[in-house]
Protein backbone atom coordinates (compact mmCIF):
# COMPACT_ATOMS: atom_id res chain seq x y z
CA UNK A 1 0.00 0.00 0.00
CA UNK A 2 1.42 3.34 -1.04
CA UNK A 3 1.35 6.36 1.27
CA UNK A 4 0.39 9.60 -0.45
CA UNK A 5 2.49 12.13 1.44
CA UNK A 6 2.25 15.44 -0.39
CA UNK A 7 -0.05 17.47 -2.61
CA UNK A 8 1.84 16.83 -5.86
CA UNK A 9 1.80 13.08 -5.25
CA UNK A 10 -1.89 13.25 -4.30
CA UNK A 11 -2.72 15.00 -7.56
CA UNK A 12 -0.53 12.81 -9.77
CA UNK A 13 -1.44 9.44 -8.22
CA UNK A 14 -5.01 9.90 -7.01
CA UNK A 15 -6.55 12.49 -9.31
CA UNK A 16 -4.60 12.33 -12.55
CA UNK A 17 -3.14 8.84 -12.46
CA UNK A 18 -3.92 6.16 -14.99
CA UNK A 19 -4.96 3.54 -12.44
CA UNK A 20 -8.16 3.32 -10.46
CA UNK A 21 -7.47 4.12 -6.83
CA UNK A 22 -8.89 2.99 -3.52
CA UNK A 23 -7.80 5.66 -1.04
CA UNK A 24 -8.02 5.42 2.71
CA UNK A 25 -8.02 8.63 4.72
CA UNK A 26 -6.82 7.68 8.20
CA UNK A 27 -5.25 8.83 11.45
CA UNK A 28 -2.59 6.65 13.09
CA UNK A 29 -3.99 7.64 16.51
CA UNK A 30 -7.55 6.54 15.67
CA UNK A 31 -8.59 3.26 17.29
CA UNK A 32 -10.91 2.33 14.43
CA UNK A 33 -8.11 3.06 11.95
CA UNK A 34 -5.72 0.82 13.88
CA UNK A 35 -8.29 -1.99 13.85
CA UNK A 36 -8.96 -1.48 10.14
CA UNK A 37 -5.27 -1.31 9.13
CA UNK A 38 -4.72 -5.09 8.73
CA UNK A 39 -7.92 -5.38 6.70
CA UNK A 40 -6.85 -2.56 4.39
CA UNK A 41 -3.37 -4.06 4.09
CA UNK A 42 -4.98 -7.34 3.01
CA UNK A 43 -7.16 -5.49 0.48
CA UNK A 44 -4.05 -3.78 -0.91
CA UNK A 45 -2.30 -7.15 -1.16
CA UNK A 46 -5.27 -8.69 -2.99
CA UNK A 47 -5.44 -5.77 -5.42
CA UNK A 48 -1.73 -5.94 -6.36
CA UNK A 49 -2.08 -8.53 -9.14
CA UNK A 50 -5.16 -6.85 -10.60
CA UNK A 51 -4.33 -4.46 -13.45
CA UNK A 52 -5.31 -0.79 -13.28
CA UNK A 53 -6.16 -0.56 -9.58
CA UNK A 54 -4.13 0.16 -6.48
CA UNK A 55 -4.67 0.99 -2.83
CA UNK A 56 -3.14 4.11 -1.27
CA UNK A 57 -3.31 5.83 2.12
CA UNK A 58 -3.46 9.45 3.21
CA UNK A 59 -2.60 10.37 6.81
CA UNK A 60 -4.93 13.24 7.78
CA UNK A 61 -2.81 14.09 10.84
CA UNK A 62 0.17 14.98 8.64
CA UNK A 63 -1.72 17.39 6.38
CA UNK A 64 -5.15 18.45 5.27
CA UNK A 65 -6.84 16.97 2.24
CA UNK A 66 -5.55 19.07 -0.67
CA UNK A 67 -7.96 21.59 -2.17
CA UNK A 68 -7.89 19.58 -5.40
CA UNK A 69 -9.32 16.62 -3.47
CA UNK A 70 -12.00 18.75 -1.82
CA UNK A 71 -12.91 20.16 -5.23
CA UNK A 72 -13.68 16.65 -6.54
CA UNK A 73 -15.75 15.74 -3.49
CA UNK A 74 -13.43 14.18 -0.91
CA UNK A 75 -15.04 15.10 2.37
CA UNK A 76 -13.71 13.73 5.62
CA UNK A 77 -16.48 12.96 8.09
CA UNK A 78 -14.72 10.25 10.11
CA UNK A 79 -11.66 8.05 9.95
CA UNK A 80 -11.01 5.67 8.44
CA UNK A 81 -12.80 6.74 5.30
CA UNK A 82 -12.47 5.12 1.88
CA UNK A 83 -13.08 6.44 -1.61
CA UNK A 84 -12.87 4.75 -4.98
CA UNK A 85 -11.47 6.95 -7.75
CA UNK A 86 -12.16 5.47 -11.18
CA UNK A 87 -10.03 6.56 -14.13
CA UNK A 88 -10.92 3.77 -16.56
Amino acid sequence: CQDVTDVSKFDSVVLRGEENIVIEFYSPMCGACQEFAPIYDELARLLQPIPHIQAVRFDVTEQDIPQSGIDVGFELQATPQLYLVQHK
